[in-house]
């Protein structure tokens, strides 16, 4: 795989420099391997605290929230959820598609999510760093088991019985998140789409290359691999979680969506859910919407 390099103001580079050389001492998992063949109105950003440099931006609230559904949204969830709808556009820039629709920028696509949501204090290149601001700050970060009924008694045990949209889900080719640029992968939990699969927001990296030339539903665009990109931060099914009774009932088994997308398939690879403490604090307080038997969004204060 060709390493792409940042594209960095002069007022970064020597945070670059350091993680430059962190990289040639130790091996560190990086992103997106090669090796596999309602209303508009404006969402405010979260404070920032003192002294922080901020990406955050007031962004348009996504008609996404009254016509799409999600397992559990939060107010900060929804923040991220707008973010990333907004990514989706603002990657396809060309200054910006140069340096994040490119391999080996995973995390730095989701930095720059979490960043336009105001969540200006999770950012870095890399995977396993990225996860670890999350887990010191006080979020929640538990790595899933590898067989479907065990990841379904992990989602029945937390948050309600619903994974939350805005955390990250991480996956590791190797069970220290060591390796190689390649040997890992980060994305947002989104959406449930029109077949009822939950949705991660990534830099796909699912491609014709990877099955012999041949495109196949979920990979990055034809006309954007055609311009000549490999990359692009979209929308990829990722698991349908079943339930009894459906929507509302514990979640009992789970299928894999597109295990062709290995490094998020918690079944392959050694994956973990990160949610921010911003996010945990407003589950504990059920300061959210999750579904009721109907398919509505309702709040979670009515619900059992």
């Amino acid at each position: 795989m060709n390493d792409v390099g940042f594209q960095v103001r002069a007022t970064e580079r020597t945070a670059l420099l350091v993680i430059s050389l962190a990289l040639s001492l130790l091996a560190v998992s990086g992103c997106g391997s090669d090796r596999r063949s309602a209303a508009n109105a404006p969402i405010a950003p979260i404070e920032e605290s003192a002294g922080q440099t901020s990406e955050s931006r007031t962004l348009a609230r996504p008609s996404a929230l009254t016509a799409r559904k999600y397992e559990l949204i939060t107010p900060t969830g929804e923040r991220v959820m707008a973010a990333a709808l907004q990514w989706q556009i603002d990657q396809e820039i060309a200054a910006n598609a140069a340096s994040y629709a490119q391999p080996a920028q995973c995390a730095r696509n989701v930095s720059k999510v979490l960043a336009l949501a105001g969540l200006n204090r999770y950012q870095s290149p890399l995977v396993p760093q990225l996860v670890e601001q999350i887990r010191s700050r006080g979020g929640f970060v538990r790595r899933f088991p590898k067989s479907r009924q065990a990841i379904a008694s992990l989602i029945a045990s937390e948050f309600n019985g619903r994974l939350p949209t805005g955390a990250l889900i991480a996956g590791c080719l190797y069970e220290n998140c060591g390796g190689n640029a390649g040997d890992g992968h980060v994305a947002v939990i989104g959406d449930i789409n029109s077949e009822g699969a939950l949705q991660l927001y990534h830099n796909n990296w699912y491609r014709p290359d990877n099955e012999g030339g041949v495109w196949k539903p979920h990979m990055i665009p034809l006309a954007w691999y055609q311009a000549g990109y490999r990359r692009k931060f979209m929308a990829t099914p990722w698991i349908d979680i079943l339930r009894d009774p459906p929507r509302v009932g514990a979640a009992y088994d789970v299928n894999i969506e597109l295990p062709a997308i290995d490094d998020l398939d918690p079944t392959n690879y050694y994956v973990t859910i990160a949610v921010p403490v911003e996010i945990r604090q407003e589950i504990d307080k059920r300061q959210g919407l999750v579904l009721d038997r109907d398919g509505n969004q309702v709040p979670m204060t009515t619900t059992p």
